[in-house]
């Protein structure tokens, strides 16, 4: 399961409208974390990861929660 919060705009300059949303996710195994980053490098907008990235064993479960800033060129 990945739950994204509705991104907020941060700031805006001629260049980029850049946003910031949160991401946490509960998953099964950690390679589904790095598919889903390998993932945001086909968006149209560069994504950039914020560290730390949280990350708690659950069970049988990892859940997961960073933010992520969205630069979406003007």
């Amino acid at each position: 399961n990945l739950y994204l919060t509705k991104p907020k705009t941060l700031t805006s300059n001629s260049k980029y409208t850049i946003s910031e949303a949160n991401v946490s996710a509960t998953m099964k195994n950690p390679q589904n974390l790095y598919d889903f980053i390998a993932d945001m490098n086909t968006y149209d907008n560069l994504i950039k990861v914020d560290f730390p990235i949280q990350m708690e064993s659950k069970g049988d479960y990892i859940e997961t929660s960073f933010t992520i800033k969205i630069y979406q060129e003007r």
